[in-house]
């Protein structure tokens, strides 16, 4: 069947059955043929019209028109939907450091599951600690040193309230003001 001639067909059975909703095949097919519309049908077979016509009135009985899609399609969501979404949540909200693969089997569901959960459903990403030991006077002296250096060596001579006169620290938890 032609798409110009499935459309039309498709708009004409819509506007037969709003005329007349409890209309069914037969009485859609003998509207088609009749002379008021403008339709070629002569090279379809009478097998694929009748299916087409009962499928085109399925459609319009279940979604109310013949533009719209039926909802459905693709494929379905299995193991993310809110149920378990909320389970994952409420495991992390008890134990929020709690591994991937633990909440997975916990909860009954692939770890890839709970990672799409994770990121998706709950907008969260994942991140790990790391244990660092923490900065003495002598580091805190020695890194100052370092940023003088690279001022003298790289930098321009500016004031000490300049941008370029401000170094950040690797940790990111304070300015060193160079004067």
């Amino acid at each position: 069947m032609d798409k110009n001639v499935r459309s039309k067909l498709k708009q004409e059975i819509g506007l037969f059955l709003r005329k007349y909703p409890g209309a069914n095949t037969s009485k859609v097919k003998n509207f088609i043929k009749s002379d008021e519309n403008q339709i070629d049908i002569s090279d379809i077979r009478p097998g694929t019209l009748n299916k087409f016509i009962r499928t085109n009135i399925q459609k319009f009985n279940e979604v109310g028109d013949w533009v719209k899609r039926r909802s459905g399609n693709g494929r379905k969501q299995s193991e993310t939907n809110k149920r378990v979404t909320l389970k994952v949540k409420k495991k992390l909200v008890k134990k929020p450091n709690s591994s991937l693969r633990k909440v997975a089997k916990a909860v009954g569901i692939s770890c890839t599951s709970f990672l799409y959960i994770f990121t998706k459903n709950l907008g969260c990403k994942p991140y790990h600690k790391y244990t660092v030991q923490k900065m003495s006077k002598d580091h805190k002296k020695r890194r100052v040193s370092f940023a003088e250096y690279c001022l003298e060596e790289y930098g321009e001579s500016t004031g000490p309230y300049s941008v370029q006169s401000r170094v950040v620290n690797s940790d990111f938890n304070a300015y060193i003001r160079i004067t």
